[in-house]
């Protein structure tokens, strides 16, 4: 396959490319050794990546550990990595059907007769997509850019007189040495970590952009063959013309089975860890609301009534400092995340498959 041109396709290439991420699986690129200098550019640099986050993890858990340690944050951290460079593997595993894949992407994929009258469909599904992914990237890199700034504010904020308090960084790895040798050097580190997080940002970031890609080429050109099927007959032509159109789509339908095969043989362990990462995230969020309700009535199911007037004051306080200290997650002004709206979510996705699930039902006794 050619180098793909920006027009030649309904996606925003032009994003990839210049984001470096599609010369990753373009063959005209220079090889060596059967891979392309993109590909061991990639290779080289997330070893190193990896390389620094596990010398600064393993830190952690060192008996020279000098201050207390958010664990479930470092956990979390390292999940979100792990999955980036596990995306990142998948595909530089599977370029050479990643860039097979970009073909379904192109407008002229389809050749029969039928499915090109169609062909306006994919320019609305470029238009859409271009600007999604181009407010995606927007969007994710100013959240990168708080990420860098929010431990400089932070140390900026809060000032500590104890030498074996850290001051707070990116990713916070221990690097091996001592607070006091931490704080001296803080600068390097900081700029040790801006590294890191810039490219597992690009990672997550530009894996994310093409998986959305492929999946809006894929759903564009199911669409078109929905209405080339649908619309087939209705013309005043001979049926033998019919027959022949009908062989013509089938036979682009096949094409279209083949890279979606291929698609799902790229981005099956993607999707699955991607699924069981943000299930535990989920299980363990709904935990964390669960305990903090039972700690709150905890407080009130003691045997408070027969206690002294002392101890009642002091609950009543704990109650109101446990109110106090509710902090919240925020989804609008009025709106928190809690578990009541985890509840509503899971029962409205549910609402929605069932109906998707009835609709495609309906039509496939309709057309029977």
């Amino acid at each position: 396959m050619s180098t793909l041109k920006d027009d030649d396709v309904a996606i925003n290439l032009k994003l990839l490319k210049q984001c470096q991420f599609y010369q990753i699986f373009d063959p005209s690129e220079i090889m060596i050794y059967g891979w392309n200098v993109h590909q061991l550019f990639y290779i080289v640099y997330t070893g190193v990546v990896q390389c620094f986050i596990i010398y600064g993890s393993v830190g952690l858990f060192s008996e020279d550990t000098d201050n207390k340690i958010d664990y479930f944050l470092i956990t979390f951290t390292n999940l979100n990595i792990l999955i980036s460079f596990w995306r990142l593997t998948v595909y530089l595993y599977n370029a050479n059907k990643v860039s097979d894949l970009f073909n379904v992407t192109r407008y002229d994929f389809f050749t029969s007769e039928q499915c090109v009258k169609y062909k306006t469909t994919l320019y609305n599904y470029r238009d859409k997509i271009r600007q999604f992914t181009n407010w995606y990237v927007i969007l994710s890199i100013v959240v990168t850019i708080q990420w860098l700034m929010f431990p400089i504010a932070i140390n900026m904020l809060t000032t500590s007189e104890n030498l074996n308090v850290r001051y707070q960084n990116i990713l916070n790895l221990n690097f091996g040495v001592t607070a006091y040798t931490y704080n001296q050097y803080f600068v390097i580190f900081y700029i040790i970590e801006v590294n890191l997080t810039l490219y597992i940002a690009y990672i997550f970031i530009m894996t994310n952009v093409l998986l959305i890609s492929f999946c809006s080429a894929i759903m564009s050109q199911q669409d078109i063959l929905v209405q080339a099927f649908k619309n087939l007959g209705h013309e005043n032509s001979p049926r033998i013309s019919y027959f022949e159109e009908f062989k013509s789509i089938l036979h682009d339908q096949g094409q279209l089975n083949l890279k979606i095969k291929s698609f799902f043989s790229v981005v099956r362990y993607i999707v699955l860890l991607t699924v069981a990462s943000n299930s535990a995230s989920i299980i363990l969020l709904t935990y964390r609301f669960i305990v903090r309700e039972l700690v709150n009535y905890s407080i009130y199911c003691c045997n408070w009534t027969q206690m002294d007037l002392k101890f009642k004051k002091l609950l009543l306080l704990a109650m109101r400092m446990n109110d106090a200290n509710n902090w919240v997650i925020k989804a609008t002004p009025k709106k928190i995340v809690n578990l009541q709206i985890f509840a509503c979510i899971m029962s409205m996705s549910y609402n929605v498959v069932s109906v998707m699930v009835k609709i495609t039902n309906t039509k496939n006794n309709i057309s029977e």
